[in-house]
């Protein structure tokens, strides 16, 4: 424990000594009296509801206001008036479209974008082209196989096949490639048909045709097929020529099919692998 002890301080000043002892401290004063409040301060403004948010009313410090906040829209302050007042979504989007359009001509610029991916569509088709023109485009399936159908509008070279004939196509697409099958049963024996067109509009995807490609009955492309005298023939000088040509009557297109010799054909049975247009 710490103790004080008196002590002697010797002063000398022009000449003069004097003497100075200090004694022991003494006790500790009364606690004063308690000072004024001070002047109120600046911070959060008085009143106010439940809910409201503590807002701006100008750029001047501590300037701020109780305001209820918006379910729906923006407080938008007009820098001219001072004032505030609640946008909705629809005003907002109105103002930023008229300043894009006047502006920037943004209507023009990105006009096209809104065609760029078309509408409908199914699960797991993609998006291909359909011409080399821009945004011409569709949702088609990677593979589409279209089974069994019914062929119309085959000609025959001479005679007409009996009502029990039955003339049957199928295809199958895998994005721009089309592999397509053809079953011709004339439906009367011993018929020397050598040679038969079946129409591709309508019934079959058209074929790419080459540039310059344009006069009638002229061949686009060359399958493998087979005309034959009974269902199971198999005989290599019955094998047929087949193709894909332009139909000289509507330059549409056709599938051409003729036997190299004079037979009783009864049968065909053709196959063709093209692009499609």
């Amino acid at each position: 424990m710490m103790s004080f002890q008196p002590f002697q301080l010797v002063v000398q000043a022009s000449g003069e000594t004097t003497l100075i002892t200090a004694g022991m401290p003494g006790p500790a004063g009364a606690i004063g009296a308690t000072g004024a409040a001070g002047a109120a301060g600046v911070g959060v403004p008085v009143g106010g509801t439940a809910g409201q948010a503590l807002v701006k009313n100008s750029g001047t410090n501590y300037d701020t206001a109780w305001q209820t906040v918006p379910t729906v829209g923006v407080i938008i302050q007009d820098a001219a008036t001072q004032t505030n007042s609640t946008w909705s979504s629809s005003k907002i989007q109105a103002q930023l479209d008229t300043k894009a359009n006047t502006t920037h001509n943004h209507s023009t610029l990105y006009a096209p974008l809104a065609s760029a991916v078309p509408t409908g569509g199914t699960t797991g088709q993609v998006l291909v082209k359909t011409s080399n023109v821009d945004y011409a485009d569709a949702w088609a399936s990677l593979i589409n196989t279209v089974d069994e159908f019914d062929i119309t509008g085959v000609s025959w070279s001479t005679g007409t096949p009996s009502t029990t004939a039955v003339l049957k196509g199928r295809y199958v697409e895998m994005g721009s490639l089309v592999a397509l099958s053809v079953r011709l049963d004339y439906g009367t024996t011993a018929v020397t048909n050598l040679l038969c067109t079946i129409p591709m509009n309508g019934q079959f995807p058209l074929a790419l045709e080459f540039s310059g490609v344009d006069t009638a009955n002229e061949i686009i492309t060359v399958g493998l097929g087979v005309i034959t005298p009974s269902e199971t023939s198999i005989n290599t000088t019955t094998s047929a020529f087949v193709c894909i040509r332009r139909n000289g009557a509507n330059n549409g297109q056709e599938i051409y099919v003729r036997a190299p010799g004079l037979a009783a054909y009864r049968f065909v049975s053709c196959m063709l692998l093209y692009r499609k247009a």
